[in-house]
This record gives structure tokens, sequence and C-alpha cells, in this order.
């Protein structure tokens, strides 16, 4: 094919195009050549291309056409040279015709290249002014205010009695950005980079409800996997975890397989020693290892969706948008600041400096280059624009300053990368105690109590009908057992401004992690506890104890309650607080105790009571001991009783009133020891538990 172009071009200069004499047949030569080149495009070499075209313009020094594309020819050499030879052409295009607005859309981005900024806007306001209704120059007059919107943001000019603020300058600059931003949707409805960079500029203003409206009408025109990742990061910020999931789950299976791979990847989120053994792992095993990190990391099970996936998915999206570098094709992701965002997500505050001159120390003038500071409250990131082009990177550390890549690197060891789930606005709290005992019905299994509260004012006086849930997973985050429901929780005497639960629960024994979890669905708040736990065995034919469970007498509760008699209701305290006049219960069960030739059993019980470790600074030791000589502190005692029992079972359940009346506030650990006379077996367990005075703040 190459050859016959080549030999039809060949030819048509031997049919006289090379030398046409009159006028007319110059500028006929010139068109059918143009035409000829034109088509032989894609089999011409990028110098062949523009050697034809060269001598298309010498048949004919007015074909503004050809002109035209022979100054986007040079465009494609990609150097200074071309780009300088590209602008004579097009500006003879221009001349000859000065009403067309491609011609001066080709020089106007040709301009924004060479960094000629200003002579670009002049030539999109041309543009504007031939022809209101083509979008383009409006979108490409938005980015000029959005990029100045966002360097004047957060930026401070600090002076020796005042800081300089530039708020002002970027509220003018978001507001004709939205402004041309809309114009160029309203006259290209399918204009998706137009839809891209206003969503950003709403999530920037923190304007979430406009943004998703935005994107939601986005989505209606253009299938893309831009819109429908901001599509899900707006509705992530507006609480609708389901609905960003879903929006993000559209842009993945728009996405080619190696994009869609990179969003779950974990090479932008550990830490660079796990990162060497993830690279060297095999690509099915990275999928699990990818699984296992994000299920961890999933803050609320009780919801459909991941909020730490989604967060990352969210991350990335504003990296590339905002942090990505075009011109040089690279991704926000790569850049300092996106690495930096991925891993520890927007900063609390976010700082500017103008750049400006200084002295060195031998008197020299130097540039001291903008710097961008990122404030996370226990660390902070620098960046510097050192290049005066506006892609902040990590600042370099001279002589007695911090570099910010040793910042970072020196951060992303100690920690990878951080999430802080909002919870609704609100975390709730869920002060909980887990008890084990044996499951009488099936001896394969434990009986798990888990008595719990949510401490909260306002969950209190309302008392609405909450979501809870129970979730036990292995080591490797695969889930094992889960329960979900609602229910209105109830109060309880064992704890002031709480409500309470009691969850049942049967499970095998061997070790989980387990997730316990509120969510009130009218506020969004919500709550979350994760433990391991190690479920105990209780089927050897062996002395055993099971959980020791510290209580009070109660009767208005059977939803909580723990352990009733004749004498006594007993209700768990989840809070392990007691007041020093409070009557203490302790309530527990024995199992396979020996039997005497009697068919009796015969037991010894020890209880102590005693001050748990104080953990506290070496001043604070230090006068703790001044203040007991002195008298200034009462001394927390040992306490200790002992018992002899008898019964006619091989298992007894049993509950004690613990007498520690007069006992000074302090930490402290009761210990129970079971010894059988029978077997010479024994058995024991500890609980801690606090007593307060009634003065203590109880928070």
């Amino acid at each position: 094919m190459l050859i016959l172009l080549t030999i039809a071009l060949v030819a048509a200069t031997a049919l006289g195009f090379t030398q046409p004499h009159a006028g007319s047949e110059k500028k006929l030569a010139a068109q059918q050549l143009f035409r000829q080149t034109l088509s032989a495009r894609a089999a011409l070499s990028l110098e062949e291309y523009i050697r034809q075209l060269e001598r298309v313009t010498a048949f004919d020094g007015k074909f503004a056409e050809a002109f035209h594309e022979l100054g986007r020819a040079y465009i494609e050499q990609e150097t200074i040279a071309g780009r300088d030879r590209a602008i004579v052409a097009l500006e003879r295009a221009i001349q000859l015709a000065p009403q067309n607005t491609e011609y001066r859309y080709t020089m106007a981005k040709l301009q924004l290249r060479r960094g000629a900024y200003a002579t670009a806007k002049s030539e999109f306001r041309k543009i504007m002014k031939l022809d209101p209704m083509d979008a383009r120059p409006y979108y490409q007059l938005a980015l000029f205010r959005e990029e100045d919107m966002l360097h004047y943001r957060d930026m401070v000019s600090p002076h020796e009695n005042a800081t300089i603020y530039f708020y002002e300058f970027a509220n003018k600059d978001f507001a004709e950005a939205e402004r041309l931003f809309r114009s160029a949707i309203g006259l290209d409805p399918k204009m998706a980079d137009a839809y891209h960079h206003l969503a950003g500029l709403y999530f920037d203003a923190q304007l979430y409800e406009k943004m998703a409206t935005l994107m939601e009408k986005a989505v209606t025109h253009l299938s893309s996997v831009d819109l429908f990742l901001f599509l899900g990061l707006a509705r992530q910020q507006l609480g609708k975890a389901d609905a960003a999931m879903q929006a993000y789950q559209q842009a993945l299976e728009l996405m080619p397989p190696a994009d869609r791979a990179f969003f779950y990847s974990l090479q932008t989120v550990l830490s660079p020693d796990s990162l060497k053994i993830y690279e060297r792992t095999p690509d099915s095993l990275q999928t699990q290892r990818q699984q296992l990190f994000w299920t961890a990391r999933d803050p609320l099970f009780l919801t459909e969706a991941n909020e730490r996936l989604l967060e990352h998915f969210g991350r990335i999206a504003y990296a590339n948008l905002r942090y990505g570098i075009p011109e040089k094709n690279i991704a926000g992701w790569k850049t300092d600041r996106g690495q930096t965002l991925i891993r520890f997500g927007q900063p609390r505050w976010r700082t500017r400096t103008r750049a400006d001159l200084g002295t060195s120390a031998t008197g020299r003038v130097t540039l001291n280059a903008s710097k961008e500071f990122w404030d996370y409250g226990d660390f902070q990131m620098i960046f510097e624009d050192r290049f005066l082009n506006r892609n902040y990177a990590f600042a370099w550390g001279g002589v007695g300053e911090i570099d910010g890549k040793v910042i970072f690197d020196e951060k992303i060891r100690e920690l990878p990368e951080r999430y802080v789930f909002p919870h609704g606005g609100g975390r709730l709290k869920l002060p909980h105690v887990i008890a084990q005992f044996r499951d009488r019905q099936n001896p394969d299994s434990t009986k798990v109590e888990i008595y719990f509260g949510v401490a909260d004012s306002v969950v209190y006086s309302t008392k609405p009908a909450l979501h809870r849930g129970l979730f036990f997973f292995d080591e490797n985050w695969s889930v094992i057992r889960q329960w979900r429901e609602k229910r209105r929780l109830v109060n309880s005497t064992a704890a002031a401004d709480h409500l309470a639960d009691r969850w049942p629960v049967r499970m095998r024994p061997g070790t989980y992690q387990i997730s316990l979890e509120v969510l009130d669905p009218k506020s969004s708040r919500s709550g979350a506890e994760r433990e391991t736990v190690v479920i105990e065995d209780f089927s050897a034919e062996r002395l055993h104890m099971s959980s020791v469970v510290l209580a009070v007498a109660d009767s208005s509760s059977s939803v909580l309650e723990l352990y009733r008699d004749h004498n006594v209701h007993l209700v768990p305290v989840f809070l392990q607080e007691f007041f020093g006049e409070t009557p203490i219960y302790v309530y527990y069960e024995i199992y396979n105790l020996a039997l005497d030739a009697a068919g009796r059993s015969r037991y010894h019980l020890d209880y102590v009571v005693e001050p748990a470790p104080e953990n506290k600074g070496l001043i604070s030791r230090a006068a703790i001991r001044l203040g007991k000589l002195l008298g200034w502190r009462r001394q927390r005692m040992t306490i200790g009783s002992t018992f002899e029992a008898a019964g006619g079972s091989h298992d007894e359940k049993l509950y004690q009133r613990l007498e520690i009346l007069g006992q000074p506030a302090g930490q402290y650990h009761l210990t129970i020891r079971v010894t059988d006379r029978v077997s010479g077996q024994s058995a024991s367990r500890r609980v801690t538990l606090a007593i307060k005075q009634k003065n203590e703040n109880n928070d």
C-alpha cells in the first residue's frame, strides 16, 4: 500500500503538479495534491506527510486549510522547533480565514502547551465571540479559573504584623469557573470533562448535594468511568454507602481489567517491607491477601458496602483528577500528593505559601518556591512548586530543613495508611462483657453470652429501634457466622444513661475475630467493637469454671437477666464499674465436680480481691507513696474469704455477694479458685472491676 501511494504522489508530480503555471492551475494542483496527501496519511511517515503539505502550501500560499493541517503536523513532531513552525503555519491559516474557529482552537491549544497562557485565553475568548454556541472555549477558560481557585484557596502570605489570606480571590474564581463549566455543559451535554471538573469543584467546596445531582445528570448522557467514580464519591460523602458502592461498581465494570485490578491492589497502601513481599506473591495469593486486607478494615459489617474500600476508590478518583499531569501522561496517583492522599486521605488543614525571593548565606539572590503544607494533626507533609508549574512535589530538604520525601518514607513505615470512619457524625460507644458457659444442649459447642450497652445520651432519651449485628470471622477474615436484627434496647440499673442488651449465641471452640455493631438508622450513627476471642472447650472430663460475671440485683428486666432464684435476680454489669456502696454479685458455673461414694460433691472456694497494679509514671508513684506515708491517701487492701461447699451434682451454678464496702476507688482484681476435695483438681478465674466514688466522672 505504501509503494502504491508513493507512486501515486510521484506520478502526480510527474503530471505537472510541481510546476503549474497559471494561478488557477496552481490552486487546482494544490487542492488535488492536498486531497491525495490526506488520503495517504496512514501510509506516510510524519516527515513525508509534512513534506507533501509543504509542497501544497508552496503551490497555493492562500490555502488556509492546508496551512492548518501543516500546523497540526508540526505539532505532532513534539519538538520546540516543530511547535515554532506550527505557530507560523497556524498564524497564516488564521490570517487567511479569521472567522474559522477550528484554526483558532488549534492555535489556542498549542499556546497552552507552550505556556503562553495569556495568548491562549485571548484566542478562546475570540472563539466565544465568533461562535457563542461552541462549548469548548467555555470549558478551557473554566479550567484556568479552576486552577486559580485551587491555587488561591489555601494560600497565605505571612507578614510581620499580619497574615494575608486569599479567600476572596478563590471565591471569585470558583463562581466564574462554575458558570463557565455549566455553560459548556449546557451547550454540549455530552462533554464528560466539563462534568468531571465541575464535580471536583463541588467536592472541594463540600457541595456534595450539588455534586451528586450533577453526576446523576451526567451519567444519563454518558457512560464514563470517571463520572461514575465521582458519582460514587458524592454519594459516599452524603453517607449513602450502598448507593456509592453501586456507582463505583458501575465504574469498575467499564474499566479495562488492568485498571480494575489496580483499584483493589494494595501497592499504594502497604508499608515498603510488606510491599516487597506482596509483589513477590503469586497473583492468586495476591487476590486472597487483598480480600483479607479490605475485609479486615471494613468499619461496619452491618452495611452492605465496605466503607474503607469506598474511601480508597474515592481517593484514587480524586487524586487522578487533581494531581495528574496530562502533558507528561502521569496519573495523579503516581504523584507525591496523590500517593499521600491515597494513604492518609484529605488533611485536616492545607496551607500554601507564595513564592518569593530570598538571599543565601553568601548573599546570592535565591527563589523560595511556593510550599504546600498538609496537616494531619499528628504529622505534617510538605510539598513545593520548585519548577513554578503548580505541580507540587515533596519538598527538598536543604541544610537545616525538613525533606518531604524523608517524612513520607518514615511515616509509611510506621503508619502505611489511615482511615477514620465518621460513624454518621458520632461513634456510639459499646461497653461490653463476653462470658462463656458450657452448652448443655450441644457438648461440641460453647454458649457465649455478650452483654453490652450503648453509651449515648441522644439514643438513651429517644430509645429508637436499632440495628444490631454480631459477626464471627476466622483468622483470614472469612465469615464463620453472622447475625443481624433490629430491636429496641432496654434500660438497665447496672449502668446509668445506658441502653442495654444481651446476645446469646452458640459457637464451636476456636479463635475468632469478632465484631459487635449497632446502627441507628435515623441518625446513621453507629458503633463497632472488634477483638480477638478464644472460645473455650468445656467438653473435656476435668474440672472447669465458666467465665466469672459481675452483676447487680435487678428484677426490672427479664431481657438482661443472667440468673434468678427465689432470693435474687441478677443482671450483668457490662461496665465492670461499681460505686463503693453498691452490692456486687459474682456469678459463675463449675463443671465436672467428682462425687464421693455417697454421691456428694465437696469443694473449697477461695475469693481474693486485690488492688490491680497502678500504671503510673515515676513522679505519680512517688506522690502516691508520700501520700500513704502522710495519711493523705487511704491504702487499698487485699480482701479474702474461703468457703467449704457440698452438693449433689457434677455441675453447680453459684453466685456470691462480695462485701468490699469502704474500699478506696481504683482498679481491683477478683480471683476465684475452686478446689475439688474429691478429685484434688482445681480451677481458677480472674476478672477486673473498678470501684468509683459518687463524685467521680462516670464517662
